[in-house]
């Protein structure tokens, strides 16, 4: 058509790809097994495939045209913000943040890495627990006014604690702004997180979704 016209305002998804699947409503087996399989390679990739389907709503649910063009855009949003999400979720384990921690006048920064196996809660106010390790402590937190302990789980060893610390303030600096966290808990573990050194944190998820 030569004008759309929408109720309510659209999403800029100028930085999004979008993939149109058309053809006939009579395809092959052939057909529609390769139009499945490079469908879900796109959308695995992250691009919004839009397809048809508007004989299925008409067919089964005795939808008009419109009715059936609704419905199937509805169906398409859906799927397409799904898609967003799990790829956005298998990036987390790559993802790197700049950390800044305060604690006492003095402050700190870290390369964190967003870890989506990080479930560690503080056992009484159930805050979600970051993680650095001890030598980047020294000369940063020697003097503590107190500590607690944080247990925990790992492969091959039932049960284990860690040293907590509650310290003042942490920034993490995110694309789409610094995000401050107040009185973050912040476990210490005795050997380095990173064999290369290319993270000095391990952030909870939750904290940058």
């Amino acid at each position: 058509p030569a004008v759309l016209y929408v109720r309510g305002t659209l999403p800029d998804a100028s930085g999004d790809i979008a993939i149109g699947v058309v053809g006939t409503r009579k395809a092959g087996k052939a057909g529609l097994r390769a139009a499945r399989e490079i469908s879900y390679e796109l959308a695995q990739e992250g691009a919004a495939v839009i397809s048809g389907g508007l004989s299925f709503f008409r067919q089964f649910f005795y939808l008009t045209e419109l009715e059936s063009l609704l419905c199937m855009g509805a169906v398409m949003a859906g799927l397409a913000a799904f898609f967003r999400a799990a790829a956005q979720s298998r990036r987390l384990g790559t993802l790197r943040y700049p950390v800044r921690l305060y604690y006492r006048g003095k402050e700190k920064e870290f390369m964190a890495l967003a870890d989506s196996g990080n479930r560690l809660r503080e056992p009484v106010t159930g805050k979600p627990v970051s993680v650095i390790s001890y030598e980047d402590c020294r000369g940063f937190c020697d003097t503590l006014s107190a500590v607690f302990c944080i247990p925990y789980r790992s492969v091959g060893k039932e049960q284990g604690m860690l040293t907590g610390i509650v310290f003042e303030r942490m920034e993490i600096f995110r694309d789409s702004g610094v995000l401050t966290v107040e009185k973050p808990v912040v476990a210490v573990a005795r050997e380095p997180l990173s064999a290369d050194g290319s993270f000095t944190m391990l952030l909870p998820e939750e904290l940058v979704i």
